[in-house]
């Protein structure tokens, strides 16, 4: 119904399918973009994580390369409303066929790089991460979109604290799962 607020569920998701389609969506993004690193990020890409069942995908250039990654990804993908662009982060949206993906671009090495890139490397190397994250997803069923997201970025914010250093600059370019 118009008006009304989003809410937070989860899907069931396996980790199988949404790999296969992140490796169609990741294939086409590095052909477009072969400068770019392109990384699967978010619940699906790591095994073990409940979630919503989409699918996160992680485009990291070098700030030279932004503007033009930019423009090349104007000409193919829609913005995303969700999130505000920025001068070094873009969202889009992803739909072609059943594959579907936020995609984030981000200039490597700034704050949101950091945040996308390093909350999978939290989740790969902690399993104690993992639960509270899955903990925290199921708490969150049925609320509003806005609540569920703020109680995520408090945890986020919590899991990266821990990790000690910044964000990796060095584009490796290719697909990343």
């Amino acid at each position: 119904m118009p008006g009304e607020q989003a809410v937070f569920t989860l899907a069931d998701s396996p980790h199988a399918t949404a790999a296969r389609s992140f490796r169609s969506i990741g294939k086409a993004l590095s052909d477009l973009l072969p400068a770019a690193e392109v990384e699967h990020v978010g619940s699906t890409a790591v095994a073990g994580c409940i979630g919503k069942g989409d699918i996160d995908v992680l485009v990291r250039v070098h700030e030279p390369d932004f503007a033009a990654a930019v423009h090349a990804l104007d000409s193919l993908l829609a913005r995303s409303a969700r999130n505000e662009a920025s001068a070094t982060y873009v969202e889009y949206d992803w739909r072609d066929g059943p594959d579907s993906a936020s995609v984030q671009l981000v200039v490597a090495g700034s704050s949101l790089d950091d945040r996308f890139h390093g909350l999978k490397a939290v989740l790969l190397e902690d399993p104690e991460a993992v639960e509270r994250y899955n903990s925290l997803k199921l708490g969150c069923v049925g609320m509003p979109m806005d609540a569920y997201r703020e109680r995520k970025r408090v945890l986020i914010d919590e899991l990266l604290s821990s990790r000690a250093g910044s964000a990796d600059a060095t584009v490796r370019p290719g697909v990343r799962e």
